[in-house]
C-alpha cells in the first residue's frame, strides 16, 4: 500500500543556476520535495543532478501570466501542495535612461515583478485554505541604491519589495509568511555577464550558497520578526 508523501514542497523559480540552484539544493537537503522552474531544460537537469533526488522540472517563461498559472496548476497536480515559494527568477541588463526601450522596461517588469505577483495570486487561495505558506522574494539592493544603468531593473525590484509588504498586510493568519531579501552583488553568471572582476571583484561578492543559507533561516523562522522588511544581505 502506498503512503501519502507528507514532505513539504518548495517551488523555486530561476532554479537552473546561481541562487535558485543553491536554494533548491539546500531545501532538498532539509527534506523538501522540489519543483524547479526555468527557461532552459539542460540547466534544470543539472540542478536536479546536483540535488540528487527527482525534482519536478517545469519549463516556463514567468513573464507570461499563462505560464505562471500553468506552473502552479502542474505543481499542485503532481505534488498536492506548496509550502514554500522562492521567487528568484530575474532579468537584468544595463542601459542608460535614454537607451532604456519600452521592450526592456516590459521585460524587466514582467519577469521581476509580474511573474512573482501572478504566482502569489495563483497560490493565495491554497495558502489561505491551509493557513500556511512561506514566500521568499529575492530582490536587490538596487531597489534602494541603484547602479547607473539599471532603471528598469531597480524599478521592478522596488515593486517586488512592495509585494512582500502587501502579503503581510493582507494575510489572514500569521502562518502565511513573507520575506524580501535585498541582495548586494552575488557571484553568478548574470553578474559576470555585466561586470568583470575589475569593476566588481570576487571578494566583494556573496556566494550563492550564502544566500541560500539565509533563505533557509527565513523559512525555518529565524527572521520572522523581519517579515515585510527589505532585508539587506551583503558581504561584510
Amino acid at each position: 500500500m502506498s503512503t501519502k508523501d507528507e514532505r513539504p514542497v518548495a517551488l523555486v523559480t530561476g532554479g537552473g543556476s546561481g541562487v535558485g540552484a543553491s536554494c533548491a539544493q539546500h531545501l532538498a537537503k532539509a527534506g523538501h520535495r522540489i519543483a524547479l522552474v526555468g527557461r532552459t531544460r539542460t540547466r534544470l537537469d543539472e540542478t536536479d543532478r546536483l540535488i540528487g533526488t527527482d525534482s519536478q522540472l517545469i519549463i516556463a517563461d514567468l513573464s507570461r501570466p499563462e505560464d505562471c498559472r500553468r506552473v502552479v496548476r502542474e505543481v499542485l497536480e503532481v505534488q498536492g501542495r506548496v509550502d514554500v515559494l522562492v521567487n528568484n527568477a530575474g532579468f537584468a541588463t544595463q542601459a542608460g535612461i535614454s537607451e532604456t526601450s519600452e521592450e526592456l522596461m516590459r521585460t524587466a517588469l514582467d519577469t521581476n515583478l509580474l511573474g512573482p505577483m501572478c504566482l502569489i495570486s495563483e497560490l493565495w487561495n491554497h495558502f489561505t485554505e491551509r493557513g500556511t505558506g512561506c514566500v521568499v522574494n529575492i530582490s536587490s539592493l538596487a531597489s534602494s541604491d541603484p547602479f547607473p544603468g539599471f532603471l528598469a531593473y531597480a524599478a521592478s525590484k522596488s515593486g517586488l519589495d512592495s509585494l512582500g509588504r502587501s502579503i503581510i498586510a493582507e494575510r489572514p493568519v500569521p502562518g502565511i509568511r513573507a520575506f524580501t531579501i535585498n541582495l548586494a552583488a552575488v557571484e553568478t553568471d548574470m553578474l559576470r555577464s555585466m561586470f568583470d572582476h575589475g569593476v566588481v571583484p570576487p571578494e566583494a561578492c556573496l556566494q550563492p550558497g550564502e544566500v541560500a543559507d539565509f533563505v533557509m533561516e527565513c523559512i525555518r523562522g529565524a527572521h520572522d520578526d523581519r517579515q515585510g522588511e527589505s532585508i539587506v544581505l551583503m558581504r561584510s
